[in-house]
């Protein structure tokens, strides 16, 4: 008896062994298609969320991913669009609130999930103020699902995208024309009698 329940837990072992799969490190990142080193007040851009290091074979059922931006310096963006590695686009559900654009992909309504890299999702934002800094992923909402398998992986979130929004040429030619008034007629006193 007890020699029976040795061998069940040595095939179970081997079988939970050799049957494990292990998948490759899922990263997002972040792009652009405008230059975004010398942004306007008033410019839109859009962003793009893309996959990469799904393997052939592997299937995603679940995905998610937020996008920060700085509220001072960005409108509230559109809603995300979802991109060409969604199956089925009532399956993505996008969500935006002033500092954020959210896309989750959640496999419900079809029998395919995500099965290869690219674009997960894009959304266009408007340029409100002045700055710069880094637009970047939250890598605390960053969750993914492999079909078959219950528990969650954490995609690494790659970098950021670095703006600069300068100022409109008018500004800075009245500051410029404020500069040369200032040194080319000095006050002076005295000069009334």
């Amino acid at each position: 008896m007890v020699r029976k329940a040795f061998d069940c837990a040595i095939v179970a072992f081997l079988i939970l062994t050799f049957n494990s799969v292990s998948h490759a490190a899922l990263v997002l990142s972040l792009s652009s298609p405008n230059g975004l080193s010398s942004l306007r007040v008033g410019d839109t851009i859009t962003i793009e969320a893309s996959l990469t290091g799904l393997n052939a074979g592997e299937e995603l059922d679940s995905l998610t991913a937020t996008t920060s931006l700085v509220p001072s310096i960005f409108a509230k963006p559109n809603p995300p669009v979802a991109g060409p590695i969604i199956p089925n686009a009532s399956d993505f559900i996008p969500v935006i609130s002033v500092g954020i654009a959210d896309g989750a992909f959640f496999m419900s309504a079809g029998p395919n999930g995500i099965v290869s890299n690219g674009v997960f999702y894009s959304f266009s934002v408007k340029v409100l103020g002045h700055g710069s800094g880094v637009i970047v992923l939250d890598s605390g909402s960053l969750s993914a699902e492999f079909v078959g398998q219950a528990a969650p992986v954490f995609p690494t979130a790659a970098g950021g995208l670095a703006y600069n929004v300068v100022p409109e040429p008018t500004t800075a030619v009245i500051m410029s024309c404020f500069a040369v008034t200032a040194f080319v007629f000095p006050r002076r006193r005295g000069c009334l009698h």
